[in-house]
């Protein structure tokens, strides 16, 4: 990594099976994107999200980063925040894991798209139209989640969407 006051390198993680991560050592910081992301997150204190991404461990989607402080420090500026900084905490979130997710507890006549930031991440392209949506939160970042049924919007649409928002946050939580 070129030479720089501080450096973010992987310490732990863990992939798919709960097998270690390849990724130890990879400095976070040695991204543009993802640098600029983590001094947000440091500097405001809440757990920021890149945009789209590739990640790191394959596939399309976004990074979330959550600073840690030290232990008993001020915390009231950014610049305290700063100088208590010690670490992130950071979580990858794959766009297919969540569509999965969706997909398991709709009926199988019905189609997801998943928007992020306006841009079609999956599922068919164009417009839905009579689709029902439902936004998911992840840190900073909101998706958008349009589901649509053979019939249009339905009774039961509500219902699902309602499971999907408990499915969602049990991958998310």
């Amino acid at each position: 990594a070129a030479a720089r006051p501080v450096y973010f390198p992987v310490t732990f993680g863990t992939s798919e099976g709960g097998k270690p991560s390849r990724l130890r050592g990879f400095d976070l910081a040695s991204d543009r994107l993802r640098a600029n992301v983590l001094r947000r997150s440091a500097s405001t204190g809440q757990a920021v999200a890149t945009p789209l991404v590739r990640l790191l461990i394959g596939g399309s989607g976004i990074n979330v980063f959550r600073p840690v402080y030290r232990d008993g420090a001020p915390l009231a500026t950014p610049e305290e925040r700063e100088r208590a900084l010690r670490a992130f905490i950071a979580g990858s979130f794959r766009v297919d894991d969540v569509a999965r997710a969706a997909l398991t507890v709709l009926p199988d006549d019905f189609e997801v798209q998943l928007r992020v930031n306006r841009q079609i991440a999956y599922g068919p392209a164009g417009e839905f139209d009579d689709a029902g949506t439902f936004p998911i939160h992840i840190a900073d970042r909101t998706w958008l989640l349009a589901v649509k049924g053979p019939g249009g919007v339905g009774l039961g649409l509500p219902l699902a969407l309602a499971v999907l928002g408990v499915s969602l946050a049990a991958l998310l939580g």
